[in-house]
């Protein structure tokens, strides 16, 4: 199930750097760099911007319970269909973040939504990564997560860390060597996704986060059809 994981990091890389384009530099996946965005403006006494930076935060938080409420109350029932009512959520909301923002800038690629219209759009956004992040925790019998890479980075220099000394040891290095290779490609994979979201997103504008949410809506299906057994919840 490893081919998940590496799906919905590049997703999430769609996402993220699409967002922070069409939301004129804001962050819905990658809240580390709000965090620190956030802190810079409030250094520089810039409280709008503070704000700006400090508001994905919540809405990401508020996405992984809700999202989280539907793996818990589905799979505490034995309700096998968990994955595709929260992939089905999180498509709904990158279609309305898609619709939205493409009736709001009309025929300018450039436009970038102020006040509400920016706190809306990007509650659209951070909330469907919240729910993301609710929907996958290990594959392959390792942790992983599809929307902040920064783990799988360390994840993949630790694995290689532990696959280097075993070659000197008696320990088998095989499975270090594999873990570090999943880990490594959801970080490439989110790249991937991130570069061709930056590029679509310049191109032809927020319609591009279309392409995300019939993405989700087909695993959504998929997933109905063929439900994820040996895919551990994100919970």
């Amino acid at each position: 199930m490893a081919w998940l994981a590496f799906l919905l990091a590049g997703i999430a890389g769609i996402v993220d750097v699409g967002g922070y384009i069409a939301l004129g530099g804001i962050f819905t996946a990658h809240v580390s760099g709000d965090t620190v965005k956030a802190a810079d403006a409030l250094a520089h006494g810039d409280w709008r911007a503070t704000l700006q930076h400090f508001a994905p935060l919540p809405f990401i938080v508020v996405g992984y319970l809700v999202g989280g409420s539907i793996v818990k109350l589905t799979t505490v029932r034995a309700v096998r269909y968990w994955f595709s009512i929260g992939a089905i959520v999180e498509a709904l909301f990158l279609a309305i973040f898609a619709i939205g923002h493409r009736h709001l800038a009309g025929d300018s690629l450039g436009y970038v939504p102020a006040g509400w219209r920016l706190y809306g759009l990007m509650a659209c956004l951070t909330f469907a990564m919240g729910v993301q992040n609710s929907l996958l925790r290990s594959v392959e019998r390792a942790d992983v997560r599809t929307t902040f890479v920064t783990g799988m980075v360390i994840n993949f220099a630790h694995e290689m860390l532990d696959w280097i000394f075993a070659r000197f040891t008696r320990e088998k290095p095989g499975e270090r060597g594999e873990k570090a290779a999943l880990f490594g490609a959801i970080w490439l994979c989110f790249a991937i996704g991130g570069a061709a979201g930056g590029v679509l997103q310049v191109l032809h504008g927020a319609i591009v986060f279309c392409i995300p949410a019939l993405a989700m809506a087909t695993l959504s299906l998929y997933a109905w059809r063929h439900p994820f057994t040996r895919v551990e919840p994100g919970i």
